[in-house]
């Protein structure tokens, strides 16, 4: 479970980044899931808000795009809020385990004030992979040519499962192609000629045709760099060459929107010492290389580490010990900071390892044998490194959660002892070491994907031998545990439900010995007073184990029990289950779940990690009825009917000197829980109007009432429009009185009417209406004197409010 009270502060800090460089023009003001985000679900939504209304025509498939590091493009539906600043972007299926996501909006896009969203908006999030644990085995061992030295995975057949990419050192070498059962289990599918030395292989779909391409660095025998983009079409790939640079092979290239246009360009090193941009044209084909400042000769990666919305560039330096930041501004890189490392740095990986919404980096230095991590400060600036103990001559370096608690741990090959090293994150970027587990001699690339579709993730290392090989090590947790995919509220209700969903327990098969019959849901217990930042759910304070017979609440919580659900071999699970509290206005109140899968046996049960989540009344109250406004020398009073919510908390009341206002907190007037409000802060000379909402307990507001208005020589009826069809009578304002209090009625037909005062014995104290009366809306002040002209005495007094067919008695209270 992510920190949510780090997670909280990011989109202050967000806001303020992006309106301080586009003000003025269109600007994206907070995204979901937010920049960086970790454990992001599978099923998560995506929704990116914006100052200013959106011009719809603008947001085009080309100028929207959500692509994965191992699925590529990723269809969507979209839609958009009423108010129009804002879209959401619904996939079209789930994403996989452990995956980098990124979405990217094109600078393209067009405000309807004809503004556009300058250089682009681009940021990227990780999936969840809860089912993970650090238990590995080996699987398969594939022939991979002759020393082969790079590795890509991903769906390259678009069928849902991961595929396997490598490329052999030759001159020429092959590219082999490894397609998957969906088991985990890998056969050669074809290998293609022409492979010239490459360095370093990722993948991505630069000619958005829909399937994954690949892209690679080499230089061939006379140590010229060039770029080689292998187009796929239906697992057949064809290969152009891009950028011949004498004297300068490339050893690392990675993809991104350096341009803000909206399509992926390609970034890649080399020999010379600098970074090298190919952009994309929008069909896949790439520009001449254009040569940067940005110093880089070995790894780098493009990522945003000032929370700008555009790809900067983090590199390598091995020969200073250090990292250099780059900072994009519409496509032109500027030097930002170099950080000292360890020695001779060699690998390096960005991601949020403090949960704090901000991206850090991690590098492998292979002459220190050490680890160096530099925490983000918010801002795109990066404090002093901080090194801990790796395998000796530390290489390869991967990033992700390997053992399943939320946080992203990092994985390192040891080139001298053969080791592949794990350790593991405590949420805020202090790493100790977990496992390690031996692999072949000459282990150079590093991948990790969920190859088994079991929702964990496996590992993947290339072996530059001759001849070479692929070994692939599964993960083998028992995937016993349910897993909770999400917790939402339940939209338009009165709050207090969310529906709580997971996927099935692995071992609800026959196969599974005892098998999973039945699901229990549990609450944890807390004050339901707690907000974001108490102990409400925010803090990762349960350990769970996976293992039949040892579970433990190592916090010694209560948990309130909530429900039975049977196994029915659903793959999705939902429960719509109570909360204790709402979030509203004043804060958040996190609910904290857990789920049990139990077997017939009742020692045997496997419970899930726990998770958050909260409820909201979101259903606003009713729009205010019978808004009516009597003005007398002095004062206006208003009066309503009362609303039926058993909810409510008050009425607003705004006011106005402009005819047709729009309510705003700059014209709240008052807010209120009677049903009646006096306005004497008035000038006779002007005419005023108002208009009043209700709002519930938890911040909800209705819409606004009709506007009524006060004349400036409005000693008259109201129109007939807002008179009530039927009879009222208005509680008086104020109760209790000291001087004067209003009484207020309405009758609908013309008819005698008595408005009679009473003392608490019930003799006559003050006729003030006994007369025929048209229809219409009346008030009436009595100042507490007797029909004899006395002052009469502080106490209780009843006012009669009778008709021929309406009798009201009401209770005032006079105070002297």
């Amino acid at each position: 479970m992510e920190s949510k009270i780090k997670r909280l502060l990011l989109p202050v800090l967000f806001v303020l980044l992006t309106n301080k460089i586009w003000a003025g023009g269109l600007a994206v003001t907070s995204t979901f899931p937010q920049q960086n985000a970790i454990a992001t679900p599978q099923d998560a939504l995506i929704t990116a808000e914006f100052n200013k209304a959106l011009n719809e025509r603008t947001l085009t498939p080309h100028n929207l795009m959500i692509y994965g590091s191992q699925s590529g493009l990723i269809s969507f539906d979209l839609t958009y809020p009423v108010h129009r600043a804002g879209m959401r972007l619904t996939p079209h299926h789930y994403f996989g385990a452990g995956e980098w996501m990124h979405v990217i909006l094109s600078k393209n896009i067009q405000a309807m004030d004809s503004s556009f969203l300058p250089q682009g908006f681009s940021w990227c999030f990780h999936i969840e992979s809860r089912r993970a644990s650090l238990d590995y085995a080996q699987s398969s061992q594939l022939d991979a040519g002759v020393m082969p030295n790079c590795l890509y995975v991903g769906d390259l057949d678009m069928d849902g499962d991961m595929d396997i990419a490598t490329a052999e050192d030759g001159a020429p070498g092959s590219l082999f192609i490894y397609i998957n059962d969906g088991q985990g289990n890998f056969s050669l599918h074809k290998s293609f000629n022409g492979v010239y030395h490459p360095t370093h292989m990722i993948g991505a779909d630069i000619d958005r045709d829909g399937d994954i391409d690949l892209i690679t660095s080499n230089h061939d025998s006379g140590n010229q760099g060039f770029v080689t983009v292998w187009q796929n079409d239906n697992t057949s790939f064809s290969k152009t060459v891009y950028g011949y640079a004498e004297n300068s092979g490339y050893s690392w290239v990675q993809t991104g929107d350096s341009d803000g246009d909206g399509d992926l360009d390609i970034a890649a090193s080399g020999m010379t010492g600098h970074l090298v941009l190919f952009t994309n044209d929008g069909n896949g084909s790439l520009h001449q290389p254009r040569p940067t400042r940005i110093s880089a000769s070995g790894a780098f990666v493009l990522t945003d580490v000032d929370l700008d919305g555009d790809a900067d560039v983090a590199a390598v330096q091995s020969l200073s010990n250090s990292v250099s930041i780059y900072v994009n501004d519409g496509g032109n890189f500027s030097s930002s900071q170099s950080c000292s490392v360890g020695l001779l740095p060699q690998h390096l990986v960005a991601a949020d390892f403090n949960s704090d919404g901000a991206v850090d980096l991690c590098t492998s230095d292979v002459n220190s044998n050490s680890l160096s991590l530099l925490k983000n400060n918010g801002d795109g600036s990066f404090a002093e490194a901080v090194q801990w103990k790796a395998p000796e001559q530390p290489q390869r370096l991967l990033a992700n959660d390997f053992d399943g608690d939320g946080d992203l741990d990092v994985a390192v090959i040891g080139s001298r002892d053969n080791l592949l090293t794990f350790f593991t994150n405590d949420s805020d970027g202090n790493f100790s070491h977990s496992s390690s587990f031996s692999l072949r001699q000459y282990a150079t690339a590093l991948q990790t994907a969920d190859l088994d579709l079991d929702e964990t993730l496996d590992i993947l290392v290339v072996d530059a031998d001759i001849p070479g090989s692929i070994t692939t090590f599964l993960n083998s947790s028992t995937g016993a545990a349910p897993k909770i995919l999400g917790i939402s509220d339940i939209a338009n209700d009165q709050g207090r439900q969310v529906r709580v969903t997971w996927s099935r327990s692995l071992n609800e098969t026959d196969k599974s010995e005892p098998a999973v019959t039945f699901y229990s849901l549990w609450r944890r217990v807390d004050g339901i007073n707690k907000t974001a930042g108490n102990d409400g759910g925010t803090e990762k304070e349960h350990t769970l184990t996976e293992t039949a017979n040892t579970y433990k609440n190592q916090s010694g919580k209560l948990w309130d029990f909530i429900a039975n659900i049977p196994a029915e071999r659903h793959d999705i699970y939902g429960y719509v289950a109570p909360t204790l509290a709402d979030s509203t206005s004043q804060g958040i109140h996190w609910s904290v779940f857990y789920v049990s899968a139990h077997t017939a046996d009742p020692d045997v049960f496997y419970p899930s990690l726990p998770d958050s989540g909260y409820s909201i009344d979101n259903l606003a109250p009713a729009i205010p009825s019978g808004l009516t406004a009597y003005r007398s020398e002095r004062a206006v009073t208003l009066a309503w009917q009362k609303n039926a919510e058993k909810d409510l908390s008050h009425y607003s009341i705004y006011k106005s000197l402009v005819k047709t206002f729009v309510p705003a907190p700059g014209n709240l007037f008052r807010t209120t829980a009677d049903t009646f409000v006096v306005d004497d802060a008035i000038d006779q000379a002007n005419t005023y109007y108002y208009r009043i909402s209700a709002v519930d307990l938890s911040g909800n507001e209705s819409d606004y009432s009709d506007q009524v208005c006060a004349l400036a020589t409005d000693l008259q009826k109201p129109d007939d429009a807002a008179i009530p069809s039927d009879y009222v009578f208005y509680p008086n304002y104020p109760n209790p009185f000291n001087t004067t209090t209003a009484l207020a009625y309405s009758i609908p037909r013309a008819c005698e009417v008595c408005l009679l005062i009473f003392d608490a014995a019930g003799k006559k104290v003050r006729t003030l209406v006994e007369s025929r009366q048209n229809k219409g809306l009346y008030r009436v002040l009595w100042d507490g004197a007797h029909d004899s002209g006395e002052m009469v005495s502080t106490g209780v007094y009843l006012v009669s409010f009778k008709t021929q067919d309406c009798h009201i008695v009401r209770k005032i209270v006079l105070v002297h």
